[in-house]
């Protein structure tokens, strides 16, 4: 027995010297970015009136200021909608509501893209960005939004408005 080698030290000796088969497992990181769109840096604009045509208010006329609003998406085409809210604005009796929409340039402040026609209430504005033969994606979009209030004549004294709801779905 005096040759034996006791058997703790085997033991040791095989947990030591003579390794089991090695293991790999994969570690990592997922994360998702969610699709969004926001409005930002809402500007109310300032209707002026027409000194030749005495039943117009216009954000174009001398004294006017368009409404602006910044659309910021991630990702490359968004849906903006404009819906004027005959109920919240302010008209004259018989009178009516028109609006433009264009779109700014944010890196040049020019007028880029988009320059709709005029639309009458109760119609509906929409547009995809990017429209045909814009830049690739809509993060940044500047919208200045013209309004015109016009009576069926000489427009009463009085304090009138507008009010379109602006919408942006990714």
């Amino acid at each position: 027995m005096k040759n034996s080698i006791p058997s703790f030290v085997v033991a040791g000796l095989a947990a030591i010297g003579f390794a089991g088969s090695a293991s790999a497992v994969p570690v990592g990181a997922t994360g998702s970015i969610p699709t969004t769109c926001a409005i930002q840096n809402v500007i109310p604009g300032v209707l002026g009136p027409n000194r030749t045509n005495a039943n117009e208010l216009s954000t174009k006329y001398t004294g006017g200021i368009p409404a602006a609003v910044n659309i910021l998406c991630n990702t490359t085409t968004s849906t903006v909608t404009i819906t004027p809210d005959v109920a919240a604005s302010v008209l004259p009796p018989g009178g009516f509501l028109e609006y433009q929409i264009r779109k700014v340039s944010a890196s040049t402040g020019i007028y880029a893209n988009l320059d709709t026609p005029n639309f009458k209430q109760p119609e509906q504005a929409s547009y995809t960005t990017p429209p045909a033969g814009a830049a690739t994606g809509s993060r940044g979009d500047i919208l200045r939004i013209d309004t015109e209030v016009v009576a069926p004549g000489v427009m009463p004294p009085g304090t009138y408005s507008t009010v379109l709801d602006v919408t942006v779905t990714p």
